[in-house]
C-alpha cells in the first residue's frame, strides 16, 4: 500500500488529527444513504469505541470534491453508493481508514442491520493471533471456475430505481445490467461479518489500485470478479493465496446467538 498518498478531506485539520493515533482495529459499518436514518440509527452500536477499536459508519457519494468527509462516526466517502460498487466502497474505506490510523490488527467489516452482544463484541477484539480472513465461509476448495450467477442482474430487476439515482454512479441500463451474470468461484467468506487482518487491507488495496477500483473489469476465464463484494474480495485474497478461515462470527437468530459461543450478533434483514 502506497502510504504517500495524501487525501483530501473535510476539515482541513482531520489529517493532523488522526495520522499520528496508533489503534489496535476498526469495526466498520457499511451502508448507503437509503439506509441512513433507519438501518444505521436504529441498530446503532452504543459506544464508538471497544477495547480500543474504533467504531466508524461509512457511506458513499461520487460527487465530493474531496476524498472523504468525516461527521463525528460517519465517514461519507468519495465512491459510488450503489450495491454493485460494494467491493469499491469497502476496500476505498479501509484505504482510508489507515490513512487515519496506524492500524495494528485489522479491521472488521459489519452490515449495518445488525442486531449487536457488544459484551461478545468486546470479547472478539481481545481474540489473540486472528487469522487473516476470518468468517462464515462458503466454499472450500481452492479451485477457481468461471459460473453464471444472477444475483446482481436479479437485485437491479427489484430495484430498477437505483439505477437513476446520481449517487450510485451506475453506467449501465437495465437491459445492459443483465449481462452482467459471470463470476468467479473462490472459496469465500459470505455474510455482514468478515474480518481483515492488516496484511489482508493491504493486499486487497493493493489490488484495487492495480485496476484504478474499476469493479466492471471482466476476465475471459473468470467473467466479473469485483460485482459482488464478498466474492470479490475472496477472489483477490485467493489469488494472493489467503484463504478463508471458517467461523462463525454472526447468527440468524436469538437461539442462536444464545447457543453460538463465537457469534458477536444476529443479523435481521431489516428494512431491505
Amino acid at each position: 500500500m502506497n502510504k504517500n498518498v495524501l487525501f483530501t478531506c473535510y476539515p482541513t485539520n482531520i489529517l493532523e488529527k488522526f495520522t499520528s493515533t496508533t489503534i489496535p482495529g476498526v469495526i466498520l459499518i457499511y451502508s448507503c444513504h437509503r439506509h441512513k436514518d433507519t438501518r444505521l440509527k436504529k441498530f446503532a452500536l452504543s459506544k464508538k469505541e471497544y477495547n480500543g477499536w474504533k467504531v466508524y459508519k461509512i457511506i458513499g457519494d461520487p460527487n465530493l470534491d474531496v476524498d472523504y468527509i468525516i461527521d463525528d462516526d460517519l465517514i461519507t466517502i468519495k465512491c459510488e453508493d450503489s450495491y454493485i460498487h460494494l467491493t469499491k466502497k469497502v476496500i476505498y474505506a479501509f484505504k482510508i481508514l489507515f490513512h487515519m490510523y496506524t492500524i495494528k490488527e485489522g479491521i472488521l467489516r459489519c452490515g449495518d442491520d445488525l442486531i449487536w452482544d457488544e459484551h461478545k463484541l468486546e470479547e472478539f477484539t481481545k481474540m489473540k493471533n486472528k487469522p487473516d480472513y476470518l468468517g462464515r465461509a462458503i466454499r472450500m476448495d481452492r479451485n477457481i471456475k468461471k459460473i453464471h450467477d444472477n444475483f446482481m442482474p436479479d437485485y437491479f430487476n427489484g430495484h430498477p430505481n437505483d439505477l437513476l439515482n446520481p449517487l450510485n454512479g451506475l453506467p449501465y441500463s437495465l437491459h445492459e445490467m443483465q449481462q452482467l451474470n459471470e463470476v468467479p468461484t473462490p472459496d469465500y467468506i459470505s455474510g455482514v461479518l468478515i474480518y481483515f487482518s492488516k496484511h489482508a487491507c493491504d493486499i486487497l488495496i493493493d489490488h484495487m489500485e492495480q485496476i484504478n477500483w474499476n469493479v466492471f473489469v471482466r476476465y475471459e476465464e473468470y467473467g466479473f470478479p469485483y460485482i459482488i463484494e464478498d466474492i470479490g474480495i475472496g477472489y483477490i485474497l485467493n489469488i494472493n493465496h489467503i484463504y478463508p478461515h471458517d467461523y462463525k462470527i454472526y447468527s440468524d437468530s436469538e437461539e442462536e446467538l444464545k447457543n453460538d459461543k463465537t457469534s458477536v450478533a444476529i443479523h435481521t434483514n431489516d428494512n431491505r
